[in-house]
């Protein structure tokens, strides 16, 4: 976390006193306390008053949560049908929080690609289905673990910002028979 771009930041009130709060988007929730301390001076930069120390806290809370909606065996089983009926997942989204957001595929074998499933983020709760990608062609008897979901999102307003990306939902071992 950065105050203006410093871990310390000190501005004489002459300058203006704007203060930019950086929260990482991978920050997880927390809650946060900080202090201002300031001192009344005179053009001579003499103290005119005495320090004060003001407590500020800060809430983290992520805007967007993704969680299985339903749970996978362990190990989980491939077939073909999977390709079809993917993987059930919760979007849980902030009130303040609207837009699209992009479910994405994260571990999956060299060679194997999935393009993001857009989520229109006009509820609350959100479950859908993630197709899973075609992995029929894994040897049979292969195990494929780290098979991650996650979440990526930006406010719309503003397209220059680093996209918010949700902590990764871990999948069971996916055993090819």
């Amino acid at each position: 976390m950065r105050i203006g771009g410093n871990t310390t930041a000190t501005k004489p009130i002459s300058e203006g006193l704007t203060w930019e709060l950086v929260v990482p988007p991978a920050t997880p929730e927390d809650d946060l306390q900080f202090s201002i301390k300031w001192t009344l001076k005179d053009a001579q930069d003499k103290a005119l008053a005495t320090t004060s120390l003001y407590p500020i806290r800060i809430v983290v809370k992520s805007p967007l949560k993704l969680e299985l909606a339903e749970a996978l065996p362990n190990p989980w089983q491939w077939n073909s049908n999977l390709t079809k009926e993917g993987v059930k997942v919760r979007i849980t989204k902030a009130k303040e929080i609207s837009g699209t957001a992009n479910i994405q595929w994260q571990g999956l074998p060299q060679g194997i690609t999935a393009p993001a499933l857009p989520a229109t983020l006009d509820k609350d709760v959100l479950e859908l289905v993630v197709p899973l990608p075609d992995l029929a062609a894994q040897p049979a008897g292969s195990k494929l673990d780290g098979l991650k979901l996650v979440v990526e999102w930006k406010p719309e307003n503003l397209p220059d910002a680093v996209p918010f990306t949700t902590a990764p939902v871990m999948l069971p071992s996916l055993v090819f028979p």
